[in-house]
This record gives C-alpha cells, sequence and structure tokens, in this order.
C-alpha cells in the first residue's frame, strides 16, 4: 500500500511521518567543552513528501523547554503540519510502529 499510495496522483498528498534522533545543542567538538556547556534537548517531527511530488517537506522542530515528547506534544506537530497543508483534499499519513506516535 505504501508503494501504490506513493504513485497515486490527484488532490492526494502522501507524507511519511518521523520523530527524529534527539539533538543536543550545541554541539561541541571537544569533550572538554561539552563538561562546562549547558545542553538543550531539541525535537524535530519531520513529515516527508512519499514518492515524486514537488511538495516540501515539513519538519516541526521544538525544545525541550516549549514541551516534552509526551503523546500530546506530538498530537501538537500533527496539528501544525495539517494546519500548514489545510488545503490539501486528501491527505494520507504513514508512520513507523513507534509507540510514541
Amino acid at each position: 500500500m505504501y508503494n501504490a499510495d506513493s504513485r497515486s496522483s490527484g488532490d492526494s498528498r502522501v507524507y511519511a511521518a518521523d520523530l527524529q534522533k534527539v539533538i543536543m545543542l550545541p554541539r561541541c567538538d571537544t569533550f572538554k567543552e561539552i563538561i562546562f556547556t549547558p545542553r538543550l534537548i531539541a525535537f524535530n517531527e519531520s513529515f516527508v513528501p512519499v514518492g515524486t511530488s514537488k511538495t516540501s517537506t515539513v519538519a516541526v522542530l521544538w525544545h525541550e523547554d516549549i514541551s516534552g515528547r509526551k503523546k500530546a506534544d506530538i498530537v501538537s506537530t500533527f496539528y501544525a503540519f495539517l494546519n500548514k497543508i489545510r488545503d490539501s483534499e486528501e491527505v494520507v499519513i504513514w508512520l513507523d510502529n513507534c509507540s510514541v506516535h
């Protein structure tokens, strides 16, 4: 079904969604800098178009001071994504088997 959706045409938009690996900011080159540098945890939920679609990728970024990685936080990323593409007739979102989604 995933491959069939990727070849679909018309007003249907097909995306794959994935919560990317946690990003520790700032990124430091040496271990000594890391010991004395406060770190910030950043999250990235990516919505990538599947197939040969010319639509752009949508990345929803936030850091731990704004919100965490709970169910409500993830749902809010889908809400932000759907608001961005709200004029689409049909939207299909493929998810991996991660229990957070």
